[in-house]
């Protein structure tokens, strides 16, 4: 069983090692954000039926499960920008000497 001491008690938001206190870090796991999501649902339905529920999902997301989220991939133009225009304009080229061989 895991014990999660209140953040109250450490003197910090979240026992991030930066130590800042106040509103919830924006560092938050992306499969925590979806447990409390669901666990303050609006309507009664998309909320956990138990509180077990819950803190098996906290417990299934702090061992780093394999049922979280999966990464998705970057883009080409956010890996290396430089490659996708010189891409774009490789097609451009392509596109307008197509053009230019109809006339």
């Amino acid at each position: 069983m895991i014990t999660l001491k209140p953040y109250w008690l450490s003197g910090r938001c979240c026992g991030c090692p930066s130590g800042t206190t106040g509103a919830l870090p924006a560092h938050r796991p992306a499969w925590l954000d979806s447990v409390l999501a669901r666990a303050t649902a609006v309507q009664t339905a998309d909320r956990y039926a138990h509180g077990a529920d819950v803190v098996a999902d906290l417990e299934h997301g702090l061992s780093g499960g394999a049922g979280t989220a999966p990464q998705r991939p970057q883009p080409l133009y956010a890996r290396n920008p430089l490659r996708f225009w010189q891409g774009l304009y490789a097609l451009l080229a392509i596109a307008l000497l197509v053009l230019l061989a109809r006339a």
